[in-house]
């Protein structure tokens, strides 16, 4: 198995865990992307099973091995790691850009950009970063589990597109 060198994981529950990671990151093309992802397994994240933050040089990623109160189920884990890995394509490709916080008529506000267009305070739900995620997440587990090594479709969705 080829593993992505620019991929670190650190806290990892199992090495068919990590294995997986690396699977993942080649078959959506993080070793061809400037920049290096540093994934962290960790116990609980509140709310949240994954989390993703970073720039187009560094991509961190947390994972949570429980979430509200249980053990987050291997199949699971799988697809919340896939999830983040798209971030992941996003933010190292340049197509996603969180430019913080910013000052909107007085109110302090969330700012994204997103294949160029500007987000602010966005419902989750609505964003649409996260629903390309979430349209993607399982394609990409199910894709990764039966030993596909390269996805050309899905690549081409999560890629910016070029003129």
């Amino acid at each position: 198995m080829k593993y992505a060198v620019n991929v670190d994981i650190s806290e990892s529950p199992s090495y068919e865990m990590s294995t997986y990671v690396h699977k993942v990151a080649e078959f959506l093309g993080i070793s061809n992307l400037p920049g290096y992802v540093e994934l962290e397994f960790v116990e609980e994240l509140g709310t949240f099973a994954g989390l993703v933050d970073g720039d187009e040089d560094q991509v961190d990623i947390s994972i949570a091995e429980y979430f509200e109160g249980k053990r987050v189920d291997e199949k699971q884990m799988k697809i919340n790691i896939a999830h983040e890995m798209i971030h992941a394509v996003q933010i190292l490709s340049g197509r996603l850009i969180h430019t913080g916080l910013t000052l909107n008529e007085g109110v302090m506000s969330y700012k994204w950009i997103f294949d160029g267009q500007e987000y602010e305070n966005m419902k989750y739900c609505d964003q649409p970063w996260e629903n390309e995620a979430y349209d993607n997440e399982e394609e990409i587990y199910q894709a990764v589990e039966s030993g596909r090594e390269v996805c050309g479709a899905i690549q081409s969705r999560l890629y910016p597109r070029r003129p």
